[in-house]
């Protein structure tokens, strides 16, 4: 269903958060993505993770599991550079911006929603600034 689009991968998080068992979210979350990497490749598993705007942290404790050993034990090495899919990187930047309440969610949303032919222009013009400082920018 992932890979049709009949399930979208921005609803992984609402569909995997109905398991209480944590271990068991967790399991079940890295056997999904070693499949979809497997079937469809691992640039599709990047671009599909990098554009649903999920973070690591709505499926995992950090605190207790290091995500690079998650990624290592599902052989998901195709995730581990953020950087690369720098789409991803941003709209979950931004995300936490908008939830951190460090810019107004209101204001965001009018700015992206925008029809107006100067407010289009300057998105592209702020995405592309922002793809070239993480590109220069390597952690």
């Amino acid at each position: 269903m992932l890979i049709s689009g009949l399930h979208p991968f921005t609803e992984l998080k609402q569909t995997l958060s109905s398991l209480k068992n944590e271990e068991q979210r967790r399991k079940i979350l890295g056997e999904v993505l070693s499949l979809l990497k497997n079937s469809q490749g691992s640039e599709w598993l990047a671009d599909q993770w990098s554009n649903s705007e999920l973070l690591w942290t709505d499926f995992l404790d950090l605190n207790e599991e290091p995500l690079d050993g998650f990624i290592n034990m599902y052989k998901l090495d195709c995730l581990k550079d953020d950087c690369k899919f720098s789409i991803g990187v941003l709209a979950r930047i931004v995300s936490i911006l908008c939830s951190e309440s460090i810019i107004a969610d209101e204001t965001f949303l009018a700015w992206r929603d925008s029809k107006e032919e100067t407010e289009v222009q300057g998105r592209g013009t702020v995405m592309s600034a922002l793809r070239s400082f993480f590109f220069s920018y390597r952690f």
